[in-house]
């Protein structure tokens, strides 16, 4: 080893190494759909295949090396999609990005080793070198981890397209070409003190191509969270502004059913017969029933109720509430709507798919215990949903805009010190949101 045309190719275990480090990192740091134990036994796998197979390839260029780096990029992009609940397109976007990121890892390993060569003038013990290289290996590990962890909560929604993995290709093939074009001069120089220099280069190369895809993914994230936050708040308006319709709506229904209470009453001295006066009575009795409804001693709660009410009545769902209104009076009109208005469209929309009507069941209760109130929202279920991060899964193809709903009920809930559970079992799905009572 003390040849430094010898010391041209880095040995492909550093590789296996590396790209177990880098693709470890992703994963644990995007929504997974496996055990934890099962990801490691398939990580363990992939770097037990690339250590065989960079061992039996060491050196080999030209078509060999192309298909083998190809084969690399593949297994990590399938290691992406088998642990990680992803699309196929979102899988290649963090494979690729994996994939960099081992490059870089390598070349610093390597560069560490040759270094101590280089400078130590003989080669380190087996010992020293493993010792050196699991350090050097935590360190990247955990400063990779890291990094990646500040943006975990938008990989949890985020869905690339076309062009951002085009994007990453490019970026990705770009480095690896320049990086690899390395070895070509490496491999034409024959003095140790050129040779550093085109490690150094290389590191550099790798290590702007591993920063390109992380300021990328960067600018993609921020951008799809404004979005995300811009599509949130216009749900919220959107909520609110249909609450203050049906509040103007129901106004006017209100004065019209009071003014045919009132005619009723005239006409109930001109009727004379029996069968008139009956028909009279079932009609203030439907106008009594209606009056009743949804009295909660909460205005904007009795809105969205009486909407949601008679929606439901025409479509065969019983909806039943019990409910302190009263006890919500902190809350601002914009956030009971949209709160309330998430919750039941989300229960409605569930109760709706199921085909037996009898089974069409939501119960709402709002309550005060203990200097707390709770809300209690509870939907008969046939399919039961997915949870993630304590939220039900969105069902929609495009995560990164949907599920806007669920997001609003928790961040309502924290704005006001509260908490939210949600759970599905036995055929019902539970919402449950605990606020500290602010009126005591």
């Amino acid at each position: 080893m003390n040849n430094p045309a010898e010391l041209i190719n880095t040995p492909g275990w550093y590789y296996a190494i590396a790209y177990m480090l880098a693709v470890s990192a992703v994963i644990f740091n995007c929504p997974r759909r496996r055990d934890w134990k099962v990801i490691l036994a398939v990580l363990m796998v992939s770097f037990g295949i690339v250590s065989f197979v960079m061992a039996k390839t060491g050196g080999a260029s030209g078509f060999v090396f192309v298909l083998c780096m190809l084969g690399y990029v593949g297994m990590m992009i399938y290691d992406v999609y088998f642990c990680c609940d992803f699309t196929p397109l979102t899988a290649v976007y963090f494979g690729i990005r994996a994939f960099i990121i081992g490059e870089l890892i390598a070349s610093l390993e390597w560069i560490i080793y040759f270094s101590m060569i280089r400078f130590g003038h003989q080669v380190p013990s087996a010992a020293l070198n493993v010792t050196v290289l699991l350090i050097v290996d935590a360190v990247l590990a955990a400063i990779v981890y890291f990094m990646e962890k500040r943006y975990a909560e938008a990989n949890e929604t985020f869905n690339a397209k076309r062009k951002e993995v085009l994007s990453a290709a490019g970026i990705a093939l770009g480095a690896f070409t320049a990086s690899n074009l390395m070895y070509a001069v490496a491999s034409a120089a024959y003095l140790r003190e050129f040779q550093i220099y085109v490690f150094l280069i290389r590191l550099l190369v790798d290590f702007g191509g591993a920063s390109l895809l992380y300021a990328y993914h960067v600018a993609v994230c921020d951008l799809n969270t404004s979005l995300r936050n811009a599509q949130l708040k216009g749900l919220l308006l959107a909520q609110y502004q249909n609450y203050e319709v049906l509040q103007k709506s129901l106004d006017a229904v209100n004065r019209r059913y009071h003014d045919l209470k009132y005619q009723i009453t005239i006409l109930r001295t001109q009727a004379y017969s029996q069968e008139t006066q009956n028909v009279l009575n079932g009609m203030e009795k439907s106008i009594r029933a209606y009056e009743a409804q949804n009295k909660t001693g909460n205005n904007v709660l009795d809105t969205i109720l009486t909407a949601k009410t008679l929606y439901c009545q025409d479509h065969d769902i019983q909806l039943s509430c019990i409910a302190d209104g009263k006890a919500l009076s902190f809350m601002s009109d914009m956030d009971l709507s949209t709160l309330f208005g998430n919750a039941l469209d989300n229960a409605i929309e569930s109760v709706e798919k199921i085909e037996d009507k009898e089974k069409r069941l939501i119960n709402l209760a709002v309550s005060r215990d203990r200097g707390f109130v709770r809300i209690r929202l509870e939907n008969c279920c046939e399919e039961m949903p997915e949870f993630q991060n304590g939220l039900p899964k969105t069902t929609k193809k495009d995560k990164a805009y949907h599920g806007f709903g669920v997001q609003s009920i928790r961040d309502i809930a924290e704005r006001y010190e509260g908490s939210v559970t949600m759970n599905a079992e036995n055929g019902w799905f539970e919402l449950r949101i605990l606020l500290p009572d602010q009126e005591r």
